[in-house]
């Protein structure tokens, strides 16, 4: 089925000919440049720069000590590397890059994978040499896991020093409460929801499929609402504020919250 978004990109966009053609039904969405050159994903009846994208610029992330100190961080242990297999809008591979890993990062979606993309060409040809650092250890691409995962592998990396993550869409909370950041209602509104079924289904192959690769660990993100993914135990968990961050360890380290 055709997505409902109107793409306002010249032929010569760089970022062009990676997404599908512009439909021709009433567009919901419209993916386009906004004013400081950004690409942008905004509802089609907002006006230009009240989309979401992804700025590195306008990142955050305090002193190496506080990066040390993030959940997710610790979560990942000694990894050298981390394979994220479902990249989104590269929050998490950023914080991860930042903090000294190299990131292997993949992103089905093609709408999704070219807001990633330009953002991290922005922040390569950056100025600051501390962004350009952490954007070099990022290489993004537009695949699903399954086909990612082969990719990483074929490399021939050395699964003893590197870790997966996944952070899939958060199942919906049993009671609505406040509205979740734009971000994630845009998001929503481009891949749709799953029915509980599919849900299960999907993290039960996408739990399969990391584990094949045979890395060390898998950290999976998740809301503290949510049960455990794919309804299987994990190894142990690390907790945020609002977060938490599952760990499933390979059977030959052992368990232990590292």
């Amino acid at each position: 089925m055709p997505r409902a978004i109107f793409i306002e990109l010249p032929a010569e966009d760089p970022l062009r000919h990676a997404l599908p053609a512009t439909c021709t039904s009433t567009p919901t969405h419209v993916l386009a440049r906004d004013a400081e050159g950004r690409l942008e994903l905004r509802r089609s009846a907002e006006k230009c720069g009240r989309g979401i994208h992804v700025d590195f610029s306008k990142v955050i992330l305090g002193s190496a000590n506080a990066l040390r100190r993030q959940p997710l961080v610790r979560a990942i242990g000694d990894a050298q590397q981390v394979f994220d297999a479902t990249a989104g809008l590269l929050t998490d591979a950023w914080l991860i890059a930042a903090s000294g890993c190299r990131v292997f990062a993949s992103e089905r979606d093609p709408f999704v994978f070219a807001l990633g993309s330009d953002g991290l060409s922005r922040a390569n040809a950056s100025t600051d040499a501390a962004i350009r650092e952490t954007a070099s250890r990022i290489a993004l691409c537009a695949l699903d896991a399954a086909r990612a995962f082969a990719a990483y592998a074929s490399q021939g990396v050395t699964t003893e020093s590197t870790a997966v993550l996944l952070d899939p869409m958060f199942p919906p909370k049993r009671k609505k409460s406040a509205l979740p950041p734009k971000e994630m209602q845009i998001l929503k509104e481009l891949l749709g929801e799953e029915s509980e079924e599919q849900r299960i289904s999907n993290e039960r192959s996408l739990l399969a499929t990391a584990r094949a690769v045979g890395v060390e660990r898998i950290v999976v993100k998740r809301p503290d609402h949510a049960g455990d993914f794919a309804q299987e135990r994990p190894s142990w968990s690390l907790h945020g504020m609002l977060l938490r961050f599952d760990v499933y360890a390979h059977p030959r380290t052992g368990v232990s919250n590292g």
